[in-house]
């Protein structure tokens, strides 16, 4: 099975190298997370290049996470040899598939649903497996319907179902759900958004009362609580 990492570094939103940088050699973080989405990948891929040629720092010690955007999937491979390229990586440690739909660009330029079934996908999938482009593979933002149709046909399981959890948003039925059957519930926006008022009410998870009494009977700030 896959040995992942407890704290990764979601690297949505960020573009900076150094950052990227500091953040693996001085903080320690050993799980990165990214996705072609984010457009970050080459910037992650320089960092990671400069870790290698100036720390005692291997390609092993780290656990690389990057995803399969909508518009990908009639091209799975191609998807990820040029997610590799970026990097500057011969393999990911985990393969996601962002989101349970696809899409793609009309003539007229608008965005339209695609007719790319997830069965296929994750066939093309696990096809990256057996070449060697990823160790193991997941999806992200499944619900349980999507995952049960996963499992009626899956050959390589999915290791990972990478979700927003966090205490405004606990998913616990989801999660029940990925543990019986070994998918392991990983959360990104675990701290509720930077605590986002206009999204989760006034108090935000600095100011939650639960949260606070958890704080002080633990001796812990609300980040730690959280995570």
């Amino acid at each position: 099975g896959a040995r992942i990492p407890k704290l990764g570094l979601g690297t949505w939103q960020i573009n900076d190298e150094d950052t990227i940088y500091k953040a693996i050699v001085e903080v320690g973080y050993r799980h990165i997370d990214t996705g072609s989405y984010y457009k970050n990948e080459e910037i992650i891929g320089s960092a990671l290049k400069r870790i290698f040629a100036d720390t005692d720092i291997k390609r092993e010690d780290l656990f690389v996470t990057t995803k399969l955007w909508g518009d990908q999937k009639d091209d799975v491979e191609g998807a990820i040899r040029e997610s590799l390229e970026k990097l500057q990586l011969d393999y990911v440690d985990l393969y996601l598939n962002h989101f349970p739909v696809a899409y793609k660009v009309d003539e007229a330029g608008e965005t339209v649903l695609a007719k790319t079934p997830i069965h296929k996908t994750w066939a093309d999938m696990e096809d990256l497996v057996r070449k060697g482009l990823t160790k193991h593979i997941g999806v992200s933002n499944f619900n349980v319907q999507s995952l049960m149709d996963i499992l009626t046909y899956a050959e390589i399981m999915p290791v990972v179902n990478e979700v927003e959890l966090h205490p405004y948003l606990t998913q616990e039925g989801l999660v029940k759900f990925c543990k019986k059957y070994n998918i392991m519930p990983m959360g990104y926006c675990p701290l509720a958004r930077a605590g986002d008022k206009k999204l989760f009410g006034p108090e935000g998870i600095y100011e939650n009362q639960t949260i606070k009494e958890l704080c002080e009977k633990y001796g812990k700030t609300p980040s730690q609580i959280c995570l």
